[in-house]
């Protein structure tokens, strides 16, 4: 304080000297007290930049290990095995039939010709003039379609057209009716009534009764016997295919002669839906189709849990400070390497064709230390053994035999143990484990230093002021001083 005041007197022998500069003086020995302090605030800051930090690093592992919960979740699902045994069908010409397999199917070719589509059944009214008064009195009338019984109210005025409108809302309004009824109007003064089966093939032929209403035979389908026209007049009732049997679709398969009922095929071949799409040409060759392993269904199903497996290793080795000064992060890091080395699967005694590791079913390790599906052809071969599929699931989705430690266990099983410790499990709260403990115990720390640090800067604050105080009395008495020299100077001259 003594230099900065001979200083100020200093420099007060100059006429110059006003109380604005004081002031200037006065922040400058402010600024340059706050400057010795600045140190406290500056450790203070850094201290909060590397736990901010750590928390940041903490809470994206966190992020990551529950995107790898969510995979290895997957592989735990109860029928995550049969994923493995995934087939998949090809289609030779796509604009006749395509074809989708499920795990039932059996490997192999096929070959099938579509000579026939399933339709649905069509009967045709006959043509009636729409001015024309319908031929029928006031009353409610009951007729049965397809052995539901149908009930329409008459007022005796109606057209043609009007009442055959009555007609068809009944019917489309019917619960359970399994056909759609509709008006076509095939000139400008004429009309025909049309039935369509919701379904395709004979199964879901159309089939009517008149009930003695005479509402049907007022529509012409007495023209009708069993399902043939006895007027072949096309203006005439009629069914759009009197043989109920081209209501079906007709193929041959591997030589076979096959009818169905659907343009969607089922269970003809063990695990193999066939969709039609075009009836072919007689001169036609057939339609091949080929069924495979679903090597690409697998690689999908696998290449999830990897990925995150791959984001998290390479996360955890991100930030080499933590990794050098974190035991448990170091750990972590340690054990997700060394799964590759690992036996995933438990094979008995004298086995030799099973794969244990992931090398054996075409998974390796790349530069970067990420595991990558790098031959999909040793995972088919694998896939295509005897039980190659439970082979291959085992290495992913086997669990620990608890009563026997030593039996080795899958890829999902070994990453929920060594990232457990850190998620304290996937059934339990976010803040339970390692990292939940280490994130709330980085934020207490954070917000300490934070509380800490608003304290150091109200103490300096406080200090500067007392400071200015202190500095601004003695130049008062300075200046007072100097006004009384001024004042015995007079006096001698």
């Amino acid at each position: 304080m003594s230099d900065i005041l001979s200083a100020l007197l200093g420099t007060s022998s100059s006429s110059s000297t006003t109380s604005s500069s004081s002031s200037t003086y006065l922040d400058q020995i402010v600024s340059a007290y706050k400057a010795t302090q600045n140190t406290k605030l500056n450790s203070l800051a850094s201290q909060k930049s590397g736990l901010e930090t750590k928390k940041s690093f903490y809470s994206s592992l966190q992020t990551k290990m529950s995107a790898l919960q969510g995979n290895i979740d997957k592989m735990f699902a109860e029928k995550a095995a049969e994923t493995f045994q995934a087939r998949t069908a090809i289609s030779s010409d796509t604009s006749v039939l395509t074809i989708s397999a499920n795990r039932e199917a059996i490997v192999g070719v096929n070959s099938i010709k579509v000579e026939q589509l399933a339709s649905s059944d069509l009967l045709i009214g006959a043509r009636m003039n729409s001015s024309d008064s319908f031929d029928k009195e006031a009353g409610d009338y009951t007729f049965k379609i397809n052995n539901q019984e149908i009930t329409v109210s008459l007022d005796g005025s109606e057209s043609n057209e009007q009442a055959v409108k009555k007609i068809v809302n009944a019917i489309n309004s019917t619960k359970d009716i399994t056909l759609s009824s509709s008006i076509v109007k095939d000139t400008g003064s004429t009309f025909r009534i049309t039935f369509t089966a919701n379904k395709t093939g004979e199964d879901n032929a159309i089939s009517f009764d008149d009930n003695d209403s005479g509402i049907l035979n007022a529509l012409g389908l007495d023209n009708i016997n069993g399902r043939a026209a006895t007027d072949k007049d096309s203006t005439k009732a009629h069914f759009k295919n009197e043989n109920i049997s081209e209501l079906n679709s007709k193929l041959i398969v591997n030589g076979i002669e096959v009818t169905g009922t659907s343009n969607e095929v089922k269970d003809l071949l063990p695990g193999i839906t066939i969709n039609l799409l075009k009836a072919q040409e007689d001169d036609a060759k057939p339609v091949t189709t080929t069924t495979k392993i679903g090597t690409g269904e697998v690689v999908n199903f696998i290449k999830p849990i990897l990925d995150s497996y791959n984001d998290l290793l390479n996360f955890a080795k991100s930030n080499t400070t933590i990794l050098r000064s974190e035991s448990s992060i170091y750990s972590l890091h340690t054990q997700l390497r060394n799964i590759f080395s690992t036996q995933l699967a438990h094979v008995d005694e004298g086995d030799s064709t099973s794969p244990r590791f992931l090398s054996e079913i075409g998974i390796e390790v790349n530069s970067n230390g990420n595991l990558i599906i790098s031959n999909q052809e040793k995972l088919e071969k694998v896939l295509s053994s005897d039980d190659g599929w439970e082979n291959v699931a085992n290495l992913f989705t086997s669990k620990k035999d608890e009563s026997d430690p030593t039996k080795a266990y899958g890829l999902a099983a070994r990453l929920q143990e060594i990232i457990s410790p850190f998620t304290g499990g996937k059934d339990t709260a976010t803040e339970q484990g390692l990292l939940g403990s280490r994130i709330k115990s980085l934020n207490s720390e954070i917000n300490n230093i934070s509380k800490r640090t608003i304290e150091t800067e109200e103490r300096i604050n406080y200090q500067a002021e007392n400071l200015r105080k202190q500095y601004s009395s003695l130049l008062e008495i300075m200046y007072k001083a100097q006004a009384q020299y001024g004042s015995l100077s007079n006096l001698f001259y």
